[in-house]
């Protein structure tokens, strides 16, 4: 059994309520999970209630800590890269996470926007690269044996019923509030959205939660490679012994073939 304790280090006094009726919680999300689009229906649903900090992107104001030590941040976000953002039982955190391809592929955008090689071969060693992160994510945040008592949202399930999801967020938040199905219904449907493809990021002000992007017109697609990708069961260090130089068999070792 896992020692939770080892995860857990010295904690200061905590300031568990800030007399807005919100708890506190801490976000941990693997990337391209919908996080920013959650943070803006909360915003939306919340109003000056609700104190977001992003941590990564650091201001005068941010404490800089993970967990937050600010009473009037309700969440701070975390990508957990490093696997050392403690699990508390006696915190709260909200999990984010996504199905492997479809994040990969938002990521590799990212990644082209940032100068990045865009080429079926650049993106099958992204892939490659990343999906023992993701691998790792997973099983330290989505696995963990006390997950049960968290929110755990996968992005999937967000965009299929984006109101149910939301309603279940907000009852954490808010526990002695009852979730208004109007007001959520109404800021669902008018939630800035954004695209990202080619490297290019556009805003959607007001388009509302919509249908995920179908990998299929993903430029880099076909078929028996994104069946292959799927069979993923191995990160690239586990193979890096065997490997050749070739991505294709770097990737087919990672399936397991």
């Amino acid at each position: 059994m896992t020692d939770f304790a080892a995860d857990i280090p010295p904690q200061p006094a905590r300031l568990s309520d800030t007399g807005t009726g919100l708890v506190r919680h801490t976000g941990a999300s693997w990337p391209r999970s919908g996080h920013h689009l959650l943070v803006r229906l909360l915003q939306g649903y919340f109003g000056d209630r609700f104190g977001y900090c992003q941590h990564y992107h650091t201001s005068a104001a941010c404490c800089g800590c993970l967990p937050c030590t600010r009473p009037d941040i309700h969440l701070s976000k975390s990508h957990d890269f490093t696997a050392d953002l403690p699990r508390d039982p006696a915190r709260r955190y909200l999990v984010q996470w996504r199905d492997f391809l479809p994040s990969v592929i938002s990521d590799f955008e990212l990644a082209v926007r940032a100068g990045g090689e865009d080429s079926r071969t650049a993106f099958l060693s992204h892939a490659s690269h990343r999906f023992g992160a993701w691998q790792a994510f997973r099983a330290r945040w989505v696995d963990w044996g006390l997950a049960q008592g968290q929110i755990v949202l996968r992005y999937e399930d967000l965009l299929a019923d984006p109101q149910a999801a939301l309603a279940r967020v907000i009852a954490a938040f808010a526990p002695g509030d009852t979730p208004d199905p109007a007001r959520i219904a109404r800021i669902v449907a008018r939630v800035d959205g954004e695209r990202i493809e080619r490297g290019r990021v556009t805003r959607l002000a007001g388009a509302g939660v919509h249908a995920p992007r179908d990998m299929r017109a993903f430029r880099h697609y076909d078929a028996a490679t994104f069946a292959l990708l799927t069979r993923l069961r191995l990160s690239r260090a586990q193979v890096a012994a065997q490997a050749g130089t070739g991505v294709l068999d770097i990737l087919r070792l990672q399936a397991g073939e």
